[in-house]
């Protein structure tokens, strides 16, 4: 480390750990995580950092020992809804017969066969940041941050995903090739999916695929005094430039399946899980706050939360998430809109000691934008987990105006 020397700071550092783990089925691995970083501040005003970082996770106990069974997972069957013909290669390696008919689901629901896989190694995950701290002299109190991020896991620990399996099978066979995917697809008697638990999808976790994401996230924080307090800005916000899926199947050519989520929702790109984001993932997303403390104890804040727009990927031009080529008109509920929300609280310290708070969030009882849950040959853009109600509660207000109050004492 250097101080004031022919730079203002210059820091390296980094760190090193080696972990063992053994499971009940005698398995047993070994792991490497390490970091190397580095900060230069050529002047007070300006301070450059960079990191890299190996992380890696271990499979949990759900996913190595949660015990199999057949439960809703998939959101569409592409073979349902039609008469099979002698052209539907994918449909007839999964065991139908030309000329027949699939009872498409009208809830827009299938089955999966899911559960645990005990011979789970861990995964892997590169990590690369590098950015800019400014903090002028020229605007004391003021600090801006921008931070590039790229992130790539290895050897994720993810299922294929049972829409994902489908359409790989339906739009990978021919007469002269079958997909692996199609082996996985277990129909029953009448060849559904979901009119008994003997029609499923197996989608059971794997090491499979990989995922890289990067963006830019971007802070700011400013004060200044006032005649009766201190008025205060704050901002965090991120840009999601990739979210790259390989999800380990494979294309008729032999290359990986790969598409980017970035700004979609949809039955793969939003399910839960460690590859997958669990909710919509617009490019843009912020939030901003203003506060005013006054020298009496009392305060004030208000809140703007924005979440960009995002689009459903059964429109997007990836083919493993729109394998039937629709476009923007095809099925309603294909765009949400960016969602605004207002948040404000009230506060007042006594003494110190106590802090008194009354906030509201959603200050204007915005409704949470809808999403179709599909059925009858309608894409389901509402996979079971992530969306509830026909919205995404994690990401959307579900519940509208929240009024909570609280009080906190410190000895």
């Amino acid at each position: 480390m250097i101080q004031n020397g022919i730079v203002d700071t210059f820091e390296i550092s980094a760190g090193y750990r080696r972990s063992h783990y053994e499971t009940t089925v005698n398995q047993s691995f070994n792991t490497d995580t390490f970091k190397i970083g580095a900060e230069l501040a050529p002047i007070p005003d300006i301070r450059l950092r960079a990191m890299y970082n190996q992380a890696v996770r271990a499979p949990n106990i759900q996913e190595l020992f949660r015990t199999a069974a057949v439960g809703l997972s998939g959101s569409n069957d592409p073979c349902a809804g039609i008469t099979i013909s002698a052209t539907d290669y994918g449909c007839l390696a999964q065991g139908l017969i030309v000329g027949q008919g699939v009872t498409p689901n009208p809830a827009g629901q299938y089955n999966g066969l899911l559960g645990g896989n005990a011979a789970l190694q861990p995964e892997t995950a590169k990590t690369w940041t590098a950015g800019v701290v400014l903090q002028p002299n020229f605007i004391p109190r003021l600090s801006l941050t921008i931070d590039y991020f790229n992130i790539k896991v290895d050897d994720a620990i993810r299922s294929f995903g049972v829409d994902a399996v489908l359409n790989n099978c339906v739009t990978n066979a021919t007469a002269t090739f079958t997909p692996d995917s199609c082996a996985l697809v277990n129909r029953d008697a009448a060849g559904s999916l979901w009119l008994t638990p003997g029609g499923f999808t197996e989608d059971l976790p794997n090491n499979v695929g990989s995922l890289q994401t990067s963006g830019i996230e971007i802070a700011g924080n400013y004060s200044v005094p006032v005649s009766f307090g201190t008025v205060s800005l704050s901002m965090n916000g991120t840009y999601l430039d990739s979210y790259e899926v390989e999800n380990g199947l494979t294309n008729g050519d032999g290359s990986p399946v790969s598409y980017d989520c970035a700004g979609l929702y949809g039955p793969t790109c939003s399910v839960g899980g460690v590859s997958d984001a669990g909710a919509p993932l617009p490019r843009w997303r912020h939030k901003a706050r203003v506060s005013l403390k006054t020298d009496s104890g009392f305060g004030v804040s208000a809140q703007w939360r924005f979440i960009g727009k995002v689009k459903a990927e059964t429109i997007s031009s990836f083919d493993a998430l729109n394998p039937s080529g629709q476009t923007d008109h095809a099925g309603p509920g294909t765009r949400i809109s960016s969602v605004n929300y207002i948040d404000a609280v009230l506060s007042y310290n006594l003494k110190e000691q106590f802090t008194f708070r009354l906030g509201i969030n959603n200050l204007f009882d915005k409704e949470p934008p809808l999403v179709t849950s599909g059925g009858g040959g309608t894409p389901n853009l509402c996979p079971t987990g992530p969306c509830n109600g026909n919205t995404y509660p994690a990401t959307y207000d579900a519940l509208g105006r929240y009024i909570f109050a609280g009080v906190t004492l410190d000895f």
